[in-house]
């Protein structure tokens, strides 16, 4: 399917789902960074939904003190959650696992530059390796807009190799 060749953010979105595919041949996807962000974010909600409903069960001048405590908690398990999208989740895309290696990979784009960025970490034992490598979209896609897709895995093949 065809996509803009104008628009940064669809190439990015169509090559970010080739790079999943494409690792998840090779390694078991794991949700380890998402599934802590979500219960992280899920208890600050908890939280504001318990505050909420006392304050309404009982009145607000009787449940002031809750309030102020409920509120004060969601803000601090809020932003922790947001520390932890910034600190872990920061444009990860894949995190995935074999018998013997982990592999993190981390992709981004800078606004009206069309190029691909990727950084993908190995870690085998005690040995971690990281590559940062970038490509041009020119180099991803055909003129139609259509993903050179052998191509593209190619080139994250040789990206393994370099490892």
């Amino acid at each position: 399917m065809p996509i803009n060749r104008s628009s940064t953010a669809d190439m990015k979105k169509h090559t970010d789902f080739e790079v999943i595919k494409y690792y998840r041949k090779l390694y078991e996807r794991n949700y380890y960074y998402e599934d802590v962000y979500l219960v992280i974010t899920f208890t600050a909600l908890a939280i504001a939904a318990l505050t909420s409903w006392y304050d309404y069960d009982k009145g607000f001048q009787n449940a002031k003190t809750v309030t102020t405590i409920g509120v004060s908690l969601f803000f601090i398990v809020y932003g922790l959650s947001m520390v932890w999208n910034m600190t872990y989740n920061k444009n990860l895309l894949f995190y995935g696992q074999s018998k013997d290696e982990q592999i993190w990979v981390r992709t981004s784009t800078k606004k009206y530059t069309p190029v691909y960025e990727m950084e993908i970490t190995f870690l085998r034992g005690n040995n971690k390796k990281t590559i940062k490598e970038k490509i041009p979209f020119g180099n991803i896609f055909t003129e139609s807009g259509s993903i050179a897709v052998k191509h593209f895995q190619s080139w994250l093949q040789s990206l393994r190799k370099d490892e």
